[in-house]
């Protein structure tokens, strides 16, 4: 990067202050990281300077025409004791644009576990160049469809046959009243379109989900997550994963609630990662949920919108860490039961099981260059 012509500012969660002795602090308020440096009156005008992008040019008029002597050797030595601790982002020419300007937060979030504002920018890029498959659109797939376009994925796949219901508008996002008897993956489509003004496009599949399902819908995406949950979570899932598997498509099982209790995971990486199989071999399914129907439908259990929406957004952020590689997925060999009544989190770990008939004969689209494939 030509540095001369770039612009140079603090980065966004670092801020600067004097103490009473003259001394100049810069706090990370996300790490906690705290520098205490001995600075002169020429050094605290230029991290002021500093709150904002500036280029080299226009901190040399400024400070130089204050403070007699000041000159660019002395400025390039405090920028490098600040950049020395990781305290500023350089900026090229040209890459401060709308869309930057728009997902600013988000951007600044990805800098805080990226080495520069540059790779933060790429990891804001490869999620807009991102298509995503979302299965099922109720409870969990209304709002991991919601998020996915908040975080700014350029396209989104939805599968889902169902059409909305007054009962379904308590607990699933971006239905309303009028939206009774339609198609409820194309009204996710016109919501999604609109809120992110063509920003995100969908493509929908008004189908259901089945065993004989080809994946051809899966081909071309870069993750899918599962939220269908008919016949069960474990049965879709184990569809999903004999239609992405042989793509090397990256999955993640969109959790599930009955009542108090909500499942997380797991994400699995073909080729990399244990699956729903390998799972199962460590943690078998309890017999209560083998029973033959007698009476009951475990449909009419309890369902609580914050469940919901929780859930979702614990699978999109991993989806976020798969397509970014801005580290390794957290739900990656482990499956978690969340009870809403105390916030615990029960952890179920298990690894890839090298006999496995489903997840051992598939590798992972572009996993070599996957910088979490390594630390999974």
């Amino acid at each position: 990067m030509n540095r001369t012509a770039s612009s140079v500012r603090l980065r966004p969660g670092v801020v600067a202050g004097v103490d009473r002795d003259g001394r100049l602090h810069v706090v990370f308020l996300s790490s906690g990281k705290h520098c205490v440096y001995d600075a002169g009156p020429e050094a605290l005008r230029v991290v002021e300077l500093l709150g904002t992008p500036r280029t080299v040019t226009q901190i040399l008029d400024d400070v130089g025409g204050a403070h007699e002597g000041f000159g660019p050797e002395l400025l390039q030595e405090i920028l490098a004791a600040l950049e020395a601790d990781d305290a500023l982002d350089f900026i090229a020419p040209g890459e401060q644009d709308g869309e930057t300007e728009l997902y600013r937060k988000q951007i600044s979030f990805f800098r805080d576990s990226a080495g520069s504002h540059t790779e933060a920018l790429a990891m804001q890029r490869q999620v807009r160049e991102s298509r995503v498959a979302v299965v099922g659109a109720g409870g969990l797939g209304s709002w991991v469809a919601q998020t996915l376009a908040m975080t700014g994925i350029g396209h989104i796949v939805i599968m889902d046959p169902d059409v909305v219901t007054p009962g379904n508008l308590p607990r699933q996002a971006m239905y309303y009243a009028e939206d009774a008897g339609l198609v409820k993956a194309e009204v996710l489509k016109a919501r999604i379109e609109r809120a992110t003004d063509g920003r995100s496009q969908v493509t929908t599949h008004a189908r259901s989900l089945t065993e004989d399902f080809d994946g051809d819908a899966f081909a071309t995406c870069d993750l899918v997550v599962n939220c269908a949950d008919e016949p069960s979570v474990q049965v879709t899932t184990e569809w999903i994963s004999a239609a992405c598997m042989p793509y090397g498509t990256p999955h993640i099982v969109g959790g599930g609630y009955t009542g108090h209790a909500g499942f997380i995971g797991t994400t699995i990486i073909p080729g990399v990662t244990g699956c729903l199989t390998c799972y199962r071999t460590v943690h078998p399914l309890d017999e209560k949920y083998q029973l033959e129907p007698l009476a009951g439908d475990r449909r009419d259990s309890g369902a609580f919108a914050p469940m919901a929406a929780v859930i979702a957004n614990l699978q999109v952020w991993d989806a976020i860490r798969v397509l970014t590689g801005i580290g390794p997925p957290l739900l990656a060999d482990r499956v978690g039961e969340i009870d809403a009544r105390t916030l615990s989190i029960d952890w179920r770990a298990f690894t890839r099981h090298p006999a496995c008939d489903l997840c051992a004969r598939y590798t992972t689209k572009g996993k070599e260059e996957a910088a979490w494939s390594q630390t999974v």
